[in-house]
Order: structure tokens, then C-alpha cells, then sequence
């Protein structure tokens, strides 16, 4: 297969008119009144926002993929599938996968396992081979594709090609992303950012897992907890900040602090509206992280949209609908190594289940932060029927 690159699109365009000084002044004070009046638009977002639909004219979806080697080959699969399931569910999908490693005959056996019945023909898959010393450099050049197809699609989703987003997750997030539109004052809308949290499972018996967690596990079974068993599996690996918020009277999770999820998902308006507005410069990202900074590829799928510590992020506040947060959790499919690492001793704790139900009860998981806190008056609502009360949540262990 031919190595495909990336042709660079200069964002601004100049141009020149000869004319009197009378009407080049009013030219110039029309173009800066209608420009003004764009971005006053984007920040008090227009209610005639048009949300992706599947089997709509608003159903193209670009999917783009950090794929770095042949050693994710298992989750990679796993993905495609998924954006198949996307084209038989009323999506056009068109894929862009970014590598440093040659396909040869790859793409050919990939186009045979992408095969959309919906639309009688493989999905649209670009392959883009970088020079290997490229490095983690790789997830900086996404963006300008995202800059030359704005136009021609309605969703854009980035992934790291271990993460494993499902169809339904997409169907979700488009869901919510417009419920929360409707649910906000048309000034704070392009404020927040609809997130994701990272999890790990962790399988008895694999050789590289955490063998205190192996042991908990092993415990479980023989002693007949199959319940505490099946759900000790999920561990989140990210220490955010979870706080309950209300909006409106819906509640959702805010996350700051890590707020890294190794992938994005925008809507075009959502991305307009950041662009137009001058937030960030969101399409510039890759030039704007220095390359010796050895967090380029968390800062490209998170740190440079959510709140965090760097300027020139968009500062989105990331926010988790709690009663569907599983529909809004990734699986992280190779984490093993972190599993082992010394550094990760919180993925020892961080279950996804009783994570979920302490929050219920204003408990956090962090260690370092205070047990109980007080809960804003949506999540007191036991009569309200988002989420089944429990009495006894898990015990974190």
C-alpha cells in the first residue's frame, strides 16, 4: 500500500482590493461587524444547533485512530468492529489510522473484515505511515485532518487504538449531547464537554496481572462471593476528582484533576463554537505541545480539551451523566504494565462498581480526600426513579 501523508492547510486566507479609502473602510467595518457577531453566536450558542443522527443526512461520523504498531493488532480489530456496527446502524463512517509501521497487504485484509452490508461496499479507510522516530510525536498530527474535513462530517472521535469504544457508547454520547444542550443556558452549553473514564479488567489467572488483586480475587471464588467476584474485576486507572453536581435536576459526575482518557469525541458544532469563539486554538494543538514533553499524547486526547493545568487547553469542564456512566466508561484493553507497576497502587482500590455507589452516599475513592461531603439536592432525591436506591453499597477492599 502506498504510504499516504498529510497535506498542511494554512488556516487563514488573505486577500487584496483595490478601491476608494470611503468604501474600503466600510468593507473593513462590514467583515469585522459580521465576524464579531459569528463569535457573540458561538458563545451564545444558536438553539438551531443541528446534533449527528444515524440515518439522517447528519450521520458522518470520522473516526481516527492512534494505532503505533502491530502490538495492538487484538484491540485494533476489536475497534473496527465497532465502527462496522456503526455503518450497519445508519452511520457513514470514514476511518483515518495513523501508524509508523508498513500495511502491505493489511489494508486489503482489513477492507474484507469492514465489509458494510448497509451500504454494499468496505468502509472508507485511510492509512497514514509516519517515519518511526516520529514517536509519540504520532498523536499530535491528527488534528489539521480534523481542520480539512470539518465541513464534511457531523462527528469526530479520536481513540488510542486500546481503547475500546463500542457503537452503543457513540450512540450514547450523541444522546446526551444533546440532552445537555437543551438542559443548559445557551451561554454555558459550549462550557462543558461530555467525558469518558478509563477502566481495566483484570482476568484470574493472567500471568501479568497484580498478584495481590489475583489473590483478593482467588479469595472471592472459593469462599462463594461470585458477586463481589465479578465486579472486583473493573478497576478505573485514572485519580480524578469525582464530584456529584446537579443540572437541573439531573445528576451528573464533574471530573477534574487526571482527567486523561486516552480519546475525544466532538460534535462539528461543538468544535465551531471553540474555534469561533477563540477558547483555544483547537485545531493547533500539535504545534502548540512541546515535543520533548513526555505528555504529548495524554495532552492531545484530553489535557489540551478538560480543564487542566495547561494555557492553551479549551478548558471544558468534563462531565459524566452518573446515571448512564457506564455507557460513558472505556475499556482500557492493554494495561497490564500498569497493573504491575508500583506507581499505580490506586487501581488496587479505585473499583468501578463501589466507586459508583459511594459517590451515592458522598464518599469519594481517593484516599486523600475527605470521606463525606455534602451532596447537591438532586442526588438526595431517593424518591427520584434516574437510579435505584441501595442500601448497602460494596465495601471498597
Amino acid at each position: 500500500m502506498a504510504t499516504l501523508r498529510i497535506v498542511p492547510v494554512d488556516s487563514a486566507i488573505y486577500s487584496t482590493c483595490r478601491m476608494p479609502t470611503f468604501f474600503a473602510l466600510w468593507c473593513v467595518m462590514l467583515i469585522l461587524y459580521f465576524y464579531n457577531a459569528l463569535s457573540d453566536d458561538a458563545r451564545a450558542v444558536s438553539r438551531n444547533v443541528t446534533f449527528p443522527k444515524a440515518f439522517t443526512p447528519h450521520n458522518r461520523v470520522l473516526g481516527m485512530i492512534l494505532f503505533y504498531d502491530w502490538s495492538h493488532y487484538d484491540p485494533l480489530s476489536i475497534i473496527l468492529a465497532e465502527f462496522l456496527s456503526l455503518c450497519e446502524s445508519g452511520w457513514d463512517v470514514k476511518l483515518a489510522i495513523y501508524t509508523t509501521v508498513t500495511w502491505d497487504m493489511m489494508k486489503e485484509y482489513y477492507d474484507r473484515r469492514v465489509y458494510c452490508y448497509r451500504t454494499q461496499r468496505p468502509l472508507e479507510m485511510v492509512i497514514y505511515v509516519h517515519p518511526a522516530n516520529v514517536s509519540i510525536g504520532l498523536a499530535a498530527v491528527h488534528r489539521k485532518l480534523v481542520q480539512q474535513e470539518i465541513n464534511k462530517h457531523d462527528l469526530f472521535v479520536y481513540l488510542e487504538a486500546d481503547i475500546i469504544l463500542k457503537a452503543s457508547q457513540v450512540s450514547a454520547f450523541v444522546f446526551e449531547q444533546e440532552r445537555l444542550y437543551h438542559l443548559l443556558s445557551k451561554d454555558s452549553w459550549m462550557l462543558q464537554g461530555l467525558g469518558f473514564l478509563r477502566y481495566c479488567r483484570n482476568p484470574l489467572g493472567n500471568s501479568n496481572s497484580n498478584m495481590r488483586i489475583n489473590s483478593t480475587l482467588q479469595h472471592l471464588l472459593s469462599t462463594g462471593q461470585h458477586d463481589r467476584y465479578m465486579t472486583k474485576h473493573e478497576r478505573y486507572l485514572e485519580m480524578p476528582r469525582l464530584t456529584p453536581v446537579c443540572i437541573k435536576d439531573q445528576r451528573y459526575i464533574n471530573v477534574t484533576g487526571n482527567v486523561h482518557q486516552a480519546m475525544w469525541m466532538m460534535t462539528r458544532e461543538q468544535i465551531l463554537a471553540l474555534v469561533a469563539s477563540k477558547r483555544c486554538r483547537f485545531f493547533d494543538h500539535g504545534s502548540l505541545m512541546p515535543r520533548t514533553h513526555g505528555m504529548i499524547r495524554e495532552y492531545m486526547s484530553s489535557f489540551s480539551i478538560f480543564i487542566s493545568d495547561y494555557p492553551t487547553s479549551c478548558q471544558l469542564h468534563k462531565l459524566i451523566p452518573y446515571n448512564r456512566v457506564f455507557s460513558f466508561s472505556v475499556h482500557h484493553y492493554i494495561c497490564w504494565k500498569m497493573l504491575r507497576m508500583s506507581s499505580y497502587p490506586h487501581i488496587l482500590k479505585t473499583e468501578v462498581f463501589a466507586t459508583l455507589m459511594h459517590l451515592e452516599k458522598g464518599e469519594q475513592y481517593r484516599p486523600d480526600l475527605a470521606k463525606h461531603r455534602k451532596l447537591p439536592k438532586c442526588w438526595h432525591d431517593t424518591s427520584s426513579k434516574q437510579q435505584p436506591h441501595r442500601r448497602h453499597p460494596p465495601r471498597i477492599a
